[in-house]
């Protein structure tokens, strides 16, 4: 300020600017009582300043940092009423929304509780609805089809309603810290009514108790997590969690399928534990067999020592029912010694075989099923619902699995939808969308 001073021919404008500048650096040194001198002394200078706007919006600041809640109000309210800014206008009403409703109904701010109401969400205003889901790094094709889903079906709501819904959509990156900071953006920045997402177990456990801070709904179509809804009142889980979803065939398997003895391959990851561990206790809870558990390891392609061990326990049961010649060393062939891959006796002991396996995966675990000849039910998980199984079709023929989504192909929602996805976005839609 003593150089624009002393500088005759630069003008009021630079003046004007470094007043300013000078302002908002002690601001944001959090020294409010160099900065309220500085805007004072501005204010006297210039009092016809196109800033002016912003001096009271500064002030008004300050006094709600100090606990001057009502001198804050009539500052920010100046601020509103001179400003032509659209943005500085949003910014204050964030501030209003701060600032505890108690103090609006006071007898002395009720004629101008008008500056509060319009912070709020109104009729008039549409709705702001936040979506979290990974749009970059490695979980981005399924955060991409969630997404064309969610803004199918606000397009289809937004013009057959007259209240609209705006769709504010942030990028988790499949990320938890990420997912935690655009959570806040969203309930803080843009005052969304309510939260999509975010997709991932993972990121939607680290976003609720947030959610539940804010008191807006956190709606979770995908998370198979148990427990999920039990961080509190606000947080909503439409999909099956993981345990019951194993639960649930485990009892279909034993109640309608007659079966009593079962193996057990998935993989070492949160969703095949998950399943896994509601599947054992079910089975063991209706007095089913668990003959033998395996789990593999995300990447993995090899899983002969994995179905080698299954048939190893088995092997002896079915030598057992078999007219086994009495030279044959029955405990050497149990135990692979002298078992040839091209003659691999079957193993029928075994009434079905649990993989809740991941699509990509599918193919390479029937096929060396077939080839270990563990002639067995296969039981699935969902994500077996997908038409890419039909590649392996003499593979899986007879594979039981559920379908958390149902598609009835002849129904109109149904054709609609689909048509309407492909016309937008040239794919079908999966069943995320």
């Amino acid at each position: 300020i003593r150089y624009v001073e002393r500088s005759r021919g630069l003008g009021d404008v630079y003046k004007r600017q470094a007043y300013i500048l000078l302002a908002i650096c002690n601001y944001r040194q959090r020294d409010y009582k160099e900065t309220r001198l500085i805007l004072r002394q501005f204010k006297e200078k210039f009092p016809e300043s196109k800033y002016i706007d912003y001096v009271f919006f500064l002030l008004g600041k300050i006094a709600y940092r100090e606990g001057k809640t009502e001198e804050s109000i009539e500052l920010l309210i100046k601020a509103y009423q001179t400003t032509k800014n659209l943005d500085l206008k949003n910014r204050i009403r964030k501030c209003f929304i701060d600032i505890p409703e108690e103090v609006w109904l006071k007898e002395n701010y009720k004629q101008i509780s008008d500056y509060y109401k319009v912070s709020k969400p109104s009729k008039a205003n549409k709705l702001k609805l936040g979506l979290i889901c990974p749009l970059t790094r490695e979980y981005r094709t399924l955060g991409e089809e969630f997404l064309n889903g969610c803004r199918l079906a606000i397009e289809e709501y937004n013009f057959a309603h007259q209240k609209k819904i705006q769709l504010i959509v942030e990028d988790s990156q499949g990320d938890l810290i990420k997912s935690i900071n655009v959570a806040k953006k969203l309930f803080r920045d843009y005052n969304v009514v309510a939260l999509i997402g975010p997709v991932l177990s993972n990121t939607t456990i680290a976003v609720a108790p947030l959610a539940e801070c804010f008191q807006r709904p956190l709606i979770t179509p995908t998370a198979w997590q148990y427990g999920i809804t039990s961080i509190g009142k606000h947080i909503f889980q439409t999909n099956v969690p993981g345990v019951v979803q194993g639960e649930l065939i485990a009892k279909f398997a034993i109640e309608k399928l007659q079966f009593k003895t079962f193996a057990i391959l998935a993989p070492y990851d949160q969703y095949g534990i998950a399943l896994t561990k509601g599947f054992e206790n079910k089975i063991r809870e209706l007095n089913g067999i668990i003959v033998s558990r395996e789990w593999y390891y995300e990447g993995a392609t090899d899983f002969s020592a994995q179905f080698k061990r299954i048939r190893r326990r088995e092997l002896i049961k079915t030598l057992n029912l078999m007219d086994v010649d009495e030279e044959t060393d029955v405990e050497a062939l149990a135990r692979g010694e002298d078992e040839s891959d091209k003659t691999l006796v079957p193993i029928p002991t075994i009434d079905a075989i649990f993989i809740p396996a991941d699509p990509e995966e599918i193919s390479m675990l029937v096929s060396q099923l077939a080839f270990f000849n563990i002639q067995t039910t296969i039981l699935g998980g969902d994500k077996w619902n997908t038409e890419d199984i039909l590649k392996n079709k003499e593979y899986v023929e007879g594979a039981i699995f559920p379908a958390i989504i149902y598609k009835d192909r002849k129904s109109k929602k149904f054709q609609d939808f689909s048509k309407k996805f492909r016309q937008k976005f040239k794919k079908a839609p999966e069943d995320i969308a």
